[in-house]
């Protein structure tokens, strides 16, 4: 998380006189779109503090835990920050992150996609319900389509959401709103990169999947049941496009594994259950 103590850590590394570098991450794993805030947040909080206690440098770190759910570009957000302040914190602090994207990981003319990246990496932030290093729309898949009209399990969790937030509904549907608009410009995008094509794939990918999430939530709600909303078709889709991009970019190893945990076969972690599903609900 951005509040991570790294302050109090770095200090215990250089008391002891350890030799040590510090590890932010880019806040991608677990929340599909990323987690742009908190991204900038961890980054920041890792790299000023290493540098006051003496750290010999930085590892900025991106992980594909859960299944290696995000695309590629949803990454380029934390590793251009990350590389900036790790260079030259004073100078790069509060740069700006957008024109940066735009100018040395999309080379977007149009100056859209630095823009469009930043403002879908803050969309876990519009139900307004925190799960610790992850977003809600990301654990929506931990629970099989199968399982939500069963009466026990849709019960449960929906009296677990109306006790936290009364407009979770309001909120989801909002959120599905924004994703719309801040997509609409991606077709203006002008970037001048040879994989720009896969990258307008992959992004169109990351914000129907996003979207996919909270309607997955909806019917949980009881607002839409599967059958009505469409959702086993429309995750099909979704399956079948996830494991085309995956091959134009990686390896087939780790396919089967993030297919499994996207459509519910297996936990997001060993050893969890429906039953925790969507971790510090009932908090």
């Amino acid at each position: 998380e951005a509040n991570h103590p790294f302050a109090e850590k770095c200090r215990l590394f250089a008391e002891a006189n350890i030799p040590f570098y510090v590890c932010p991450g880019t806040s991608s794993w677990n929340s599909i779109g990323g987690r742009t805030d908190n991204a900038l947040g961890n980054i920041r909080n890792a790299i000023e503090n290493g540098i006051k206690q003496g750290a010999l440098g930085v590892l900025n770190t991106d992980w594909g835990d859960g299944g290696h759910l995000q695309q590629l570009p949803v990454s380029y957000l934390g590793w251009a920050y990350g590389a900036g302040l790790g260079w030259a914190f004073e100078r790069n602090e509060g740069m700006d992150v957008p024109a940066v994207l735009d100018a040395f990981a999309f080379h977007d003319k149009s100056q859209i996609m630095g823009r469009l990246v930043y403002d879908l990496g803050n969309v876990y932030q519009s139900p307004d319900f925190f799960v610790e290093n992850s977003s809600i729309l990301f654990w929506a898949y931990s629970l099989p389509l199968d399982m939500m009209s069963r009466t026990e399990v849709n019960a449960q969790i929906k009296n677990k959401f109306r006790k936290k937030k009364a407009d979770f509904s309001f909120k989801l549907h909002s959120i599905i709103n924004t994703i719309d608009r801040v997509m609409a410009p991606l077709d203006e995008a002008r970037m001048d990169r040879a994989d720009a094509g896969l990258i307008n794939q992959e992004l169109r990918l990351t914000a129907a999947m996003l979207k996919h999430g909270a309607r997955r939530l909806l019917a949980i709600l009881g607002e839409e049941t599967p059958d009505q909303a469409g959702l086993d078709s429309e995750f099909s889709a979704l399956i079948e496009t996830y494991e085309t991009l995956w091959l134009k970019r990686n390896r087939p190893g780790g396919l089967t594994d993030s297919l499994d945990r996207l459509a519910g076969k297996q936990p997001v972690y060993p050893g969890e259950s429906w039953e925790q599903f969507l971790p510090g609900i009932a908090d």
